[in-house]
C-alpha cells in the first residue's frame, strides 16, 4: 500500500476543477504464489525497492 498526499500528481486531473487537494492510499495486489514471484513481478513493472 502506498500513501499519496496529493491527487494532483496525476496529469489527468484538471487543476482548475480542484477545490481542495485530497490524498489517497493505493493498494497493489497480485496473484503471485510466493513473495519472490510477487517481488519479481513488481520489479518488472518498475516499482522501486530498496536493495
Amino acid at each position: 500500500t502506498l500513501g499519496v498526499k496529493d491527487q494532483l500528481i496525476f496529469p489527468e486531473i484538471d487543476y482548475a476543477k480542484v477545490e481542495k487537494t485530497k490524498g489517497m492510499n493505493i493498494s497493489i495486489t497480485t496473484t503471485a504464489r510466493t513473495d519472490a514471484e510477487g517481488l519479481a513481478l513488481l520489479r518488472q513493472m518498475g516499482m522501486p525497492f530498496r536493495q
